[in-house]
């Protein structure tokens, strides 16, 4: 009899820990992103504009979830999402490629 009682304790101790070690629900399902960021499912960090370099880039379609920057908001060296203007610079501006589009920071 004393032996069925060890026994019953142990198989119930073993419940208990198989229940206590399962994971945990995440508490939140909320993505957080840094100012001047929206998270996307589908987006691409070729896409991102970055300050100082060109907007005409030919970017492979590739689907990443991340955060990325706003409208109006390009990357910065320090990974920030800063407002940006549109600059042209045409070195051949009577030939149709001989214009390029600049993210101007700052």
């Amino acid at each position: 009899m004393l032996y069925r009682l060890i026994v019953l304790a142990i198989v119930l101790s073993m419940q208990l820990l198989l229940l206590n070690a399962q994971s945990p629900e995440p508490e939140s399902n909320t993505i957080l992103c840094r100012r001047n960021e929206a998270y996307s499912t589908c987006g691409s960090r070729c896409m991102e504009p970055k300050c100082g370099n060109s907007l005409t880039m030919f970017c492979p379609k590739i689907c990443q979830s991340g955060c990325y920057c706003i409208a109006d908001y390009a990357r910065n060296q320090n990974g920030n999402c800063v407002p940006y203007k549109r600059v042209n610079t045409c070195q051949k501006p009577n030939v149709p490629t001989g214009c390029t589009i600049i993210a101007k920071c700052g």
